[in-house]
């Protein structure tokens, strides 16, 4: 249910900036350039939706699995690595007030980025995380600077839960590895 409500707002909104985007897909003439407009703008909003379903992953959740039906195993070596608040190489740090986020950001990488934690289990430690934080600053701080804190925390929160799915398989490909004898590449499953 969560993944259709999601879809259905990207697409309204993809087909709010395209309507609000003039002449973006070339001028319209009666030699039906205009039947090619809206089919280069509807392949542009599959190719948006067939993406973002890599992101938001399906309605039974975002899962890791090999292909063969073996349980992912750790990889040998690997270090778990984080990149801060931020992914698709957007840093959130050099945006937002409260800096002291980013200690939650890098405990959730890592729970992410070691083999199999489950996406639910590393979110929820992370939104709890960031409560942890705001709440332990709201003495100290002015009210707006504590209601930044804690508007700057749901919205990260919601985008990990929202968009989460593609970057937590990612991590979970580098930190496993799975039983085959051909191969040691992990099937992703949506």
């Amino acid at each position: 249910m969560y993944a259709r409500i999601v879809y259905t707002g990207l697409l309204h909104l993809t087909l709010a900036v395209l309507v609000s985007v003039p002449c973006s897909f070339g001028v319209v003439s009666a030699s039906g350039a205009f039947s090619d407009d809206v089919s280069n703008i509807l392949n542009f909003v599959q190719d948006a939706v067939g993406n973002i379903q890599d992101y938001v992953g399906e309605q039974s959740g975002c899962r890791y699995t090999c292909p063969n039906g073996s349980k992912p195993k750790r990889r040998k070596n690997h270090i778990p690595s984080t990149n801060g608040c931020g992914s698709f190489g957007f840093q959130l740090e050099k945006y937002i007030s409260v800096k002291e986020l980013t200690s939650c950001c890098d405990e959730h990488d890592i729970c992410y980025d070691t083999c199999n934690n489950s996406k639910e289990t590393c979110d929820n430690a992370f939104k709890i995380c960031l409560e942890k934080l705001c709440q332990s600053i709201r003495k100290a701080v002015k009210k707006d600077v504590y209601e930044v804190c804690v508007s700057t925390a749901d919205m990260m929160y919601a985008g990990t839960v929202a968009l989460g799915c593609k970057p937590y398989k990612d991590c979970q490909k580098k930190a496993c590895t799975c039983d085959s004898k051909t191969s040691q590449n992990i099937h992703v499953e949506l």
